[in-house]
């Protein structure tokens, strides 16, 4: 028909001609234009470009078809390229790039297009502003969410259903609930489904499952009917208030309205079972199940984890492994979880992990996350690690589960090197509140404040958000490192305390000698209803301990029994006999003893046993040693107390026997670990340690110990000679400044038990040869003078003199003036030497301790100076050699080598009871650790002296 009209255009009139062929265009191109949308509807996007590109003629639709095609698959760069060409842009040509955009998550160029559209007086439209609403609700983009809000007020689409829902989606998503209400209210009579929806899903979501519930019942009497995306979210907030009765109803709702089948409501239904612990309907409802779905499936798994019933999620797990279900990413996870708090089933999780490996899903994040945690939670830390070190991509997640299952299981030093690799170059990942309060323990642990204080810093620069797990972290961390006024300063900025917060600073008040204050501490919490728990008896009980407080701590052990049905736990009475043997009442202690409804353990026996050695009751002391020997078979504390009460009561065989015992057992006293904090590094040290990266570089691996002789003994010829060319070789170095000494400065973290028996460990150079610092810490009349801490002087003059006569294992004794006794302690100088301070210190008005009388502050004390050898290759003769021995080092050096001395301070002393001074752990921390770094400064300013004067 058509090629007839052409064959008769020469016989009509040129208008005519013109219309007809107008006409046929037209057609071709709609014809051309509907098999462009087929095939870019359909996903063949290059046969849909190829026909694009072949078409002479393109109009709106033909442009827009493209663009929208090209931005719903993705390929966003190739949508903008056509759009900038589009000679025809209209509303929909910039809705398609803006909704490309916001389905991707491109949100700076999604507002970007928003505002440029808006610049060029274009048109925008209700799908415009839906795109653009949801981008900012699913990535939480409030400011940018409000910025939007005022543009649709001033173009008059607040009247807009559809946009008014994007509005209540959004803030309810960015939880911001009470805005969505408003909006919510002002829609009275025009509110359909999804706009019902969109409020309920808020609730929901933000916690308010009750509001959810009751929205849900409001939309019913309204006689609006809900739709698959409903269901779910008010059986959600069902189960999470546990109402089985309202999710029944509900679940007739969905039956009634024909919504059995739905897969999602399906599995919202079983979840919400599971949650109010109903797995029998909900395995019903998964066996009735027409088709297996792994959502479903997946979505009882997890709720069986997360109420605790394990077992039934491993059987769930079992039968979709049986049934060939495809197992995937969001499934293994939650099966993992299992395993992470049971120490039972190792094999099977192994099996999992093989299950993982094969199937390939080790590759992907969350599988591999859900490893690490699971391994570090069980304590397996190595597996932990190599999982952790395979991962490809790790993310704060990945991080956090390691750095946190170090500091559970006790491996503090290495959470907080992890820490430092996580931030550093090697991570490059910002911690958050998570490991942030775990590093915080840590750091509490090891009594690094320095640390502690950085990471408070870092979580205050982050932006993070008041976290009450954070807060409760620094309260204990500055407690634990005696920094109460810093702990209170943060107690005082939290918005809400819990239980934990308010155990925290009674129980840091308490190990700080703070005993009223933890006692009024307490007295608050009780003001503000927060009921006490077990560990919140511990601290007081330890504060009512140390300060003698009898009266107090019976009160208080009797109302966790009559008052807060709390049954009192071994550390409780151990507390109780300590309190008794401190003050005298060794009968109390002993009662109490024995109508301990518990079985004791370690802990008090510990304390029995002090309090037998203060009240010279061998017979009782002999009970409780014996008993700490079976329940602590390695343990050398009950062996070396025993013995010394053994001593003291002049039964010296017995003493010796338990001595023997103790060797032919192979047991020693635990070596001292020092935690050492310098250039933002922590450095931990055992006794007698080599392991230590950088050891070899500061001495020799075999060490050669200078053994204890009198002060005046003849050298011997060859000890002369080489002290003659090492003072030699010092002056020369001296003059050439080749060596400085590095400060001793360092932080020691001290451990110490019941019995009080504690230590301090340092190291610190001498740049002098051994035999010369021997006599620098040996001179009978030298005298140490301490700096000036503050203003105020630290401690007073000391001096020291080494007597002729010979105490325990034939060491030198040290007299010392009775006045300075206290002063002395911890300002030794020889080797090895022995003191028992048997005269009690006069009150010292500086520090405001006042004697108490008949008491002694300081029962026993003893310092050992151990001097080795230390290689100083300053002019780098040895190169790159590291010599083991003297030979070698003289050979590698043509004898030119420096030779140093490390000198090791190692310190155990016993206060007496009542210990009325600070605590141990606060006094180590702010008088012990610091005098003792002045003591090694002022051995330094010795031997550089000597240099000078060479």
């Amino acid at each position: 028909m058509l090629r007839l009209k052409f064959r008769n255009c020469r016989l009509t009139s040129t208008p005519s001609r013109n219309y007809i062929h107008s006409n046929a265009v037209r057609s071709n191109l709609h014809s051309t234009n509907l098999k462009l949308g087929d095939l870019s509807k359909s996903g063949r996007i290059e046969e849909a470009r190829q026909l694009f590109d072949k078409m002479s003629d393109k109009d709106e639709y033909t442009w827009n078809t493209m663009i929208v095609a090209y931005s719903s698959s993705g390929r966003l760069s190739e949508a903008k390229h056509l759009f900038h060409r589009n000679p025809v842009k209209n509303t929909i040509s910039w809705n398609a790039l803006i909704s490309g955009h916001c389905k991707n998550g491109n949100k700076d160029e999604a507002l970007s297009l928003f505002w440029e559209m808006q610049f060029q007086e274009r048109s925008f439209n209700e799908y415009t502003l839906g795109s653009v609403l949801k981008m900012c609700a699913l990535l939480g983009l409030l400011l940018r969410g409000e910025q939007i809000h005022g543009c649709t007020v001033k173009t008059a689409f607040d009247f807009d259903v559809g946009v008014v829902n994007g509005l209540i989606d959004m803030y309810a998503q960015c939880r911001r609930v009470s805005e969505a209400e408003y909006l919510f209210g002002t829609m009275s009579g025009e509110r359909n489904n999804v706009t019902w929806t969109s409020m309920l899903t808020g609730y929901s979501r933000n916690g308010f499952a009750y509001k959810a519930i009751e929205c849900f019942r409001d939309m019913r009497r309204e006689g609006t009917q809900p739709n698959q995306f409903t269901f779910p979210s008010v059986l959600t907030a069902c189960g999470a208030v546990c109402a089985r009765r309202v999710g029944v109803q509900v679940h007739g709702c969905i039956v009634k309205s024909g919504f059995k089948t739905n897969i999602f409501v399906q599995s919202a239904v079983i979840a919400m079972y599971a949650k109010c612990r109903d797995l029998a309907t909900a395995r019903a409802l998964l066996q009735d199940m027409e088709v297996d779905d792994v959502v479903s499936w997946n979505s009882l798994v997890v709720e069986c984890v997360r109420e605790g019933f394990k077992e039934e999620a491993l059987s769930l797990f079992r039968r979709m492994h049986e049934r060939d279900m495809k197992i995937d990413e969001f499934t293994l996870p939650s099966v993992l979880n299992c395993f992470a708090t049971s120490r039972t089933e190792m094999k099977i999780a192994s099996s999992v992990h093989s299950l993982i490996v094969k199937t390939g899903y080790g590759s992907y994040k969350l599988v591999s996350n859900a490893l690490v945690d699971m391994y570090a939670k069980r304590g397996t830390m190595d597996s932990a690690l190599k999982v952790f070190e395979r991962m490809v991509e790790k993310d704060v997640i990945s991080w956090t589960a390691l750095v946190t299952g170090n500091t559970h299981n006790g491996a503090y030093e290495e959470a907080l090197k992890l820490f430092c690799k996580m931030r550093g170059d090697e991570g490059g990942v910002s911690p958050d509140q998570i490991v942030t309060a775990s590093v915080l323990s840590a750091s509490a642990e090891l009594t690094l404040l320095e640390f502690g204080q950085q990471v408070h810093c870092n979580h205050i620069k982050s932006g993070f958000p008041a976290s009450l797990s954070v807060d409760n972290s620094l309260v204990t961390m500055y407690t634990k490192c005696g920094c109460l006024e810093d702990a209170e300063a943060v107690f005082n900025s939290m918005e809400f305390k819990d239980l934990i917060t308010w155990t925290a600073l009674i129980v840091g008040y308490a190990k700080n000698g703070k005993a009223k204050d933890s006692l009024e501490a307490y007295k608050v919490m009780i003001d503000n209803g927060i009921r006490p728990d077990y560990i919140t008896f511990i601290g007081l009980l330890f504060a009512c301990s140390h300060a003698s407080l009898i009266e107090e701590a019976q009160r208080y052990f009797e109302s966790m029994r009559t008052v807060y049905r709390i049954a009192p736990g071994p550390e409780h009475y151990a507390c109780m006999i300590d309190l008794y043997g401190r003050s005298g009442d060794f009968a109390k202690a002993e009662e109490l003893l024995n109508q301990m409804e518990v079985e004791p353990d370690a802990t008090v026996w510990k304390a029995i046993l002090a309090a037998s050695r203060k009240h010279g009751k061998i017979e009782t002391g002999e009970r409780a040693a014996r008993t700490l020997m079976e329940l602590e078979p390695n343990n050398a504390v009950p062996y070396v107390l025993l013995s010394n009460m053994y001593s003291a009561a002049g039964r010296q065989e017995e003493a010796a026997n338990i001595r023997r015992l103790m060797k032919s057992r192979n047991i020693s006293k635990e070596p001292g670990c020092s935690w050492v904090e310098g250039r933002g590094r922590v450095h931990s040290f055992m006794s007698e340690d080599r392991r230590h990266k950088r050891m070899n570089t500061q001495q020799p691996k075999k060490s050669e110990n200078v053994k204890s002789k009198p002060v005046r003994e003849t050298k011997t010829h060859d000890e002369r000679d080489e002290m003659k060319e090492q003072l030699k070789l010092w002056r020369d170095a001296n003059k050439k400044e080749q060596y400085h000494e590095p400060s001793p400065t360092m932080k020691v973290h001290t451990d110490h038990n019941i019995d009080s028996f504690s230590s301090i460990k340092m190291e610190f150079t001498l740049g002098l040869p051994p035999q010369a610092a021997y006599d620098v810490l040996t001179n009978q009349d030298n005298k140490t003078y301490s700096r000036e801490i503050s203003g105020r002087p630290l401690l007073k003059a000391i001096s020291r003199k080494v007597t002729s006569e010979r105490g325990i294992g034939n060491r030198p004794i040290l007299e010392v003036d009775k006045e300075l006794s206290w002063n002395f302690l911890f300002f030794s100088g020889t080797i090895p030497i022995r003191l028992n301070v048997l005269e009690n210190p006069k009150e010292l008005s500086a520090y405001n301790w006042k004697r108490r009388k008949g008491m002694d502050y300081m029962e026993t004390f003893e310092v050992n100076y151990t001097v080795e050898p230390m290689y100083v290759d300053a002019e780098r003769l040895c190169k790159h050699k590291k010599p083991k021995s003297r030979e070698e080092y003289r050979k590698c050096s043509g004898g030119k080598g420096l030779i140093a001395s490390k000198v090791k301070v190692d310190q155990n002393f016993r206060p007496s009871f009542p210990w009325n001074l600070p605590l141990l752990s606060s006094y180590f921390r702010r008088f012990t650790v610091e005098t003792t770094k002045k003591v090694a400064e002022d051995f330094q300013t010795r031997a550089g002296d000597i240099r000078h004067r060479l």
